[in-house]
């Protein structure tokens, strides 16, 4: 990538953490070898990796939006949870030159929930929203 034409090391890879419902998560972000996003829920062994279909991708003029279904309804109506993580451009300085290899960023997660299947739909509301503050590092490694 180019700024100003000058080429520069773009993070590719965001090591994110915030709390969810009190309880701590960790987000990873890689685009090193394809698109991965991974969920933590220390201390717990729960892991969730999303890649290819299972995430989705939206460049922004903020950043670049990552969207992920955490969970669906079993049966044709009922709510889905999407988890939503905003990422910005984070510039890590000239190529070549010796530049940090990180830098700390702040960012936010939205965590979505509506209600999918039902028709026709009921007057109102149909997604709630809960936003996560999100801090950690954003970095650049070489596939």
């Amino acid at each position: 990538m180019t700024v100003d034409n000058i080429p520069v090391n773009v993070a590719n890879k965001f090591t994110l953490s915030g709390k969810l419902d009190g309880r701590e998560i960790i987000i990873t972000y890689s685009t090193v070898d394809g698109p991965l996003l991974t969920l933590q829920r220390p201390p717990s062994d729960l892991l969730l990796e999303f890649r290819g279909k299972d995430l989705v991708q939206q460049d922004t003029e903020i950043g670049t939006l990552i969207t992920v279904v955490l969970e669906q309804p079993s049966k044709p109506e009922g709510t889905e949870v999407q988890l939503s993580v905003l990422l910005p451009f984070v510039n890590l300085g000239p190529v070549g030159e010796k530049n940090p290899v990180q830098a700390d960023v702040k960012t936010e997660a939205i965590l979505t929930t509506q209600k999918v299947g039902i028709l026709p739909r009921p007057i109102g509301q149909s997604q709630t929203y809960e936003f996560v503050p999100l801090t950690g590092t954003a970095s650049f490694q070489r596939s």
